[in-house]
């Protein structure tokens, strides 16, 4: 050995043998270590099976398979609470002022002609359709009907100034009205179920509806309905109702959607049959609402529906917040000018009610 350099002795291998022998070796070793994982999982799933929960215990949320795998758990959908999970909507002493003279309209007796002059004058202008001030006032007062008119001019205010997922759609009335009609390939229907852009619905999550139901189809002088929501819902695979007042027990209600749906579901393989997403076999599911205390505060509840409803969260719109929601939208569809394309709105209402409601009241 060369005088200055250190030994170095090599350890001993661990396992001595041929090559052939360590092989099999390391096949026993790994057979023991899967019999033994094996055995642990095994275990774990009888201490779960066996375990001391009774069967009228255990949650309707868990789902059991007899197939191995991964199951997807059913969607629950949350109802209404007691308390709104929303802070609630309180109206400004401003708001609540011009709402005061708005309903006086809807209240004073329209016998005269300037009267029926003044009601007749449009105070509102959107995109969507126009509203007259009798119309306005009828809409918003306690007790009065919310025109189908109103409904649209609502839908117009969600769809450009209130916060809402990119992922959701609100249809307007001419929509439903053409689907309604069977009118498949008008060219409404081609717009808002365009194959490609802004309006390919595949690409949304929620498409929704506003629902009218006459209370007597066929009475040309009764103009008193019903209005409701139906939501196409793409992420969850189904159709659904939600109506503050009627149920799936009620026959007219389920009659009445049926028949809208099974035309959605006609309109929807005209237009995209060839595309991935179908929805001939999706369910329908009639959604636990909070009801109405009334047979007229169900417009407010439907632009409620359609601002906030997307599959789970009901939102709970009690008769509080109806009161509220009257002055609020009063507000904004006459003040705000980026809506309503009628200047000066609010001050022809203010000086109108100065010179003239007094004597009606």
């Amino acid at each position: 050995m060369v005088e200055g350099r250190k030994v170095v002795k090599f350890a001993e291998p661990i396992v001595q043998g041929t090559p052939e022998e360590i092989s099999l070796s390391l096949d026993g070793a790994y057979r023991r270590i899967e019999e033994a994982a094996l055995q642990r999982r095994s275990s774990r799933g009888q201490g779960q099976s066996s375990s001391n929960v009774p069967p009228d215990t255990i949650s309707e949320d868990t789902i059991r398979s007899a197939t191995p795998g991964s199951v997807r758990q059913q969607r629950v959908v949350h109802p209404p609470p007691a308390k709104d999970y929303e802070p609630e909507v309180r109206a400004t002493k401003e708001q609540t002022q011009l709402y005061d003279i708005v309903k006086r309209f809807g209240n004073a007796r329209a016998s005269s002609k300037h009267m029926k002059e003044l009601k007749a004058t449009k105070v509102i202008q959107c995109e969507a359709t126009y509203v007259d001030l009798g119309d306005l006032a009828e809409s918003v007062r306690p007790n009065g009907k919310m025109s189908t008119n109103v409904v649209a001019c609502g839908i117009d205010y969600i769809n450009k100034h209130m916060d809402m997922s990119p992922d959701k759609t609100i249809m307007h009335y001419s929509v439903t009205c053409k689907i309604w009609d069977g009118d498949f390939h008008h060219k409404i229907l081609r717009k808002n179920f365009a194959q490609h852009g802004q309006f390919k619905l595949t690409l949304n999550k929620y498409v929704l509806f506003p629902m009218f139901q006459k209370l007597a189809p066929h009475d040309p002088h009764d103009k008193c309905g019903h209005h409701y929501v139906i939501c196409l819902d793409l992420k969850n695979q189904c159709f659904e109702v939600l109506d503050s007042m009627c149920s799936a027990a009620d026959a007219d209600l389920t009659s009445h959607a049926e028949f809208f749906i099974n035309n959605v579901k006609e309109t929807w393989n005209r237009h995209y049959e060839n595309s991935k997403v179908q929805i001939r076999h999706f369910p329908i599911e009639y959604v636990a609402t909070t009801n109405q205390g009334n047979t007229t505060d169900c417009g407010f509840h439907t632009l409620e529906y359609l601002a906030k409803w997307e599959g789970r969260l009901v939102p709970a719109v009690t008769a509080a917040t109806v009161v509220e929601l009257r002055k609020f939208y009063t507000w904004n569809w006459l003040t705000n000018e980026d809506f309503n394309k009628r200047s000066g709105a609010r001050e022809f209402v203010e000086e109108t009610d100065k010179k003239v409601i007094k004597k009606y009241k």
